[in-house]
């Protein structure tokens, strides 16, 4: 971190990314309510971004590892610098040894076996320490951690300093999965397909068996974590949720509310980044492609960087999206692609066809998602990925696979009405190789329901798009997610 003189008008908040276990630090300057102070802010780079739009200093870590990561976040980053915002850069590095890791390797989208997902955790852990002392030598006026990083409320407590929670989940996850820990309803019906209601949840929500997550059916280590985690976020000063509550409303009241916990509804982050991009997803081939097609007939399909499925499994998604006539675009994992994902001859057919494109690897999701000629996305239903989605107003067909994907799902289709179940029925730990098995059928009629006509079609390309007006709206000066971020740094100096 570059030096600065530190005194009371500073602050310090901390994240640290549990994909790449590093850690953002940002300097904010508050001269809206500060005048000249300075507020320093250690967190991460996404949530960081979004108080850039007050007018304050920040900064973020640069990764010497996978740099077509990194380096979009570094671009990003210095746009912000050159826009005038005074920005830091702290690197903490990976404890590969310790962990019993190849140099390199600290990210788990490339893990390739269980004992290197441990060991990533473990790293993850032994970064604590290091941590610990680079808060209690800046003294820090509050934290933003990862909700992973439990152990910092207890620190924050020490200090005397609040502690924010940065959290993966939308509100509506956060309240399904606290009403499984507290109703287990799933423990009243006879069998995994049977559905059940989230008692409490506002609206009538369904859910099975067989798609909540495991450790929460049958409790073990992962358990005692989430635990460990619950206690500490309700130890926490509240909650930042990537989210707009105009999307979530009902279920950020009721989090507040009946829950009795805080939090800020600061999103979509991602739509408050939107000056500090490159622009260099504009250069990929395959919006060269895009830009030959007619106006909403592509399907985007992509499952994104943790989730894997069987060779069958692959196989049935592209016989489905060769067998429809609608262009497409699929995104696959590089891990899958190496692992004979399809038969030689099929993936020859699409590739030579103009018909489709197959991306191997990563792929420009927002700028695919924002092209004219994109009509729907095929999706795991990922928290960014809704959220960008909604963004662009694109309707979805839902597949989730873990994580909280089930719980989006049920706001996507249930409450939102943006998108179509495809079926995926089955819970499966990311990383994992899917347990769900969907049929070319199912996913040609879904697809074919999603990109179609209709009354019911319609109304889903409806409903996005005012959802994407709001969500622009939450983020511009007076609209809800600016007036929550305001809100919370007037909070939060009050604290000093």
């Amino acid at each position: 971190m570059h030096k600065h003189s530190l005194n009371t008008a500073q602050s310090i908040g901390l994240f640290v990314d549990r994909a790449r276990a590093l850690m953002h630090v940002g300097c904010h300057q508050c001269h809206a309510a500060c005048g000249s102070q300075e507020t320093k802010i250690l967190m991460k780079q996404e949530s960081s971004l979004a108080y850039t739009n007050h007018g304050k200093r920040k900064s973020s870590p640069k990764s010497p590892l996978h740099p077509l990561l990194d380096n979009k976040s570094l671009d990003a980053t210095n746009k912000a610098i050159t826009c005038g915002h005074r920005i830091n850069v702290h690197v903490l590095k990976f404890p590969f040894k310790e962990s019993d890791l190849p140099e390199g390797l600290e990210n788990f989208s490339y893990v390739i076996s269980d004992e290197h997902r441990h060991n990533i955790a473990k790293g993850i852990f032994l970064l604590q320490q290091p941590i610990e002392q680079f808060i209690r030598d800046n003294r820090p006026d509050f934290i933003v951690a990862d909700m992973f990083h439990f152990w910092l409320s207890d620190l924050a407590s020490d200090l005397g300093i609040p502690r924010l929670t940065s959290h993966g989940m939308g509100h509506f996850g956060l309240c399904a999965e606290d009403c499984l820990f507290r109703y287990e309803s799933h423990k009243t019906v006879q069998s995994d397909k049977e559905p059940f209601l989230l008692p409490g949840l506002p609206g009538q929500i369904q859910m099975t068996r067989s798609e909540i997550a495991d450790w929460i059916k049958v409790p073990d280590a992962f358990t005692g974590l989430i635990n460990m985690i619950n206690k500490s976020i309700e130890k926490s000063y509240g909650v930042l949720v990537n989210s707009f509550y105009e999307l979530e409303k009902d279920c950020a009241d009721h989090y507040r509310n009946v829950l009795g916990m805080k939090s800020w509804s600061i999103g979509s982050v991602r739509l408050f980044n939107a000056r500090y991009d490159s622009g260099n997803d504009d250069k990929h081939d395959c919006l060269t492609w895009l830009h030959s097609q007619n106006p909403n007939s592509v399907v985007y399909v992509s499952f994104g960087s943790l989730c894997s499925f069987s060779s069958a499994q692959t196989s049935e998604i592209a016989q489905a999206l060769d067998s429809m006539n609608h262009p497409f675009i699929w995104v696959v994992r590089k891990e899958d692609r190496e692992n004979e994902w399809l038969p030689r001859e099929l993936e020859e057919k699409i590739t030579k066809s103009s018909k489709g494109l197959i991306i191997n690897g990563w792929a420009p999701q927002l700028s695919i998602l924002e092209h004219p000629a994109v009509g729907g996305f095929l999706t795991h239903c990922g928290w960014n990925s809704v959220l960008e989605t909604i963004a662009a107003e694109v309707p979805m067909a839902t597949w989730p696979l873990g994580a909280d994907q089930f719980y989006n799902e049920k706001l996507i289709t249930q409450v939102l009405g943006v998108g179509v179940k495809v079926g995926s029925e089955v819970w499966t730990q990311l990383l994992e190789e899917s347990r769900s098995y969907v049929e070319k059928e199912k996913i040609e009629k879904a697809v074919n329901e999603l990109m179609g006509g209709g009354e019911e079609a319609e109304m889903r390309r409806k409903k996005v798009k005012e959802l994407s007006v709001i969500a622009k709206a939450a983020v511009k000066d007076g609209g809800s997610s600016y007036s929550s971020v305001t809100a919370l740094l007037d909070e939060l100096r009050q604290c000093r």
